[in-house]
């Protein structure tokens, strides 16, 4: 797995640590919790950079993370692998939206990745927006280093 890039939100002005990260715990659609990261690429950032979702200040900054070893992920990237999950992790339905048990799956897994149709055609990873890896586990993160993501933010503008 590649680099993977981390945005502390900007209100936080703690240095960011690994160690800090905290438990699943089931919330929604989205669960409380846990790491989130987007793959890091070295000429547009990550989709979350390029996102308009995503809103970026002054004071943004980005952690390098870097993936040691072999982590157990749940990769969902299809429609097929996002419908095959829910008879094992389904949790409850907000609205017309499935929602499902993180922290169970975080006993089984050390992260979800959710990508391509899986992200764009299932209604219950609508709320990612873009490609997305929710660390369960950060046992096989590491630190690499940090990033100015307004920079990736203004070439895009420019």
């Amino acid at each position: 797995m590649k680099l993977q890039l981390h945005l502390t939100p900007w209100y936080e002005e703690n240095e960011f640590n690994l160690e800090k990260v905290e438990c699943i715990k089931n919330h929604l659609a989205k669960p409380e919790g846990g790491l989130w990261t987007s793959t890091f690429n070295p000429d547009t950032g990550s989709e979350w950079i390029q996102s308009p979702f995503v809103d970026l200040f002054d004071n943004s900054k980005g952690t390098l993370i870097e993936v040691i070893g072999s982590p157990n992920i749940l990769q969902i990237d299809s429609v097929e692998k996002a419908q095959n999950i829910s008879d094992k992790y389904f949790f409850k339905s907000v609205l017309t939206t499935p929602c499902y048990d993180y922290e169970k799956m975080s006993e089984e897994f050390d992260a979800i990745r959710v990508s391509g149709e899986g992200l764009n055609k299932s209604s219950a990873f609508r709320e990612y927006f873009v490609e997305s890896t929710l660390w369960f586990n950060t046992k096989y993160l590491e630190v690499y280093g940090s990033i100015n993501v307004l920079k990736y933010r203004l070439e895009e503008l420019n």
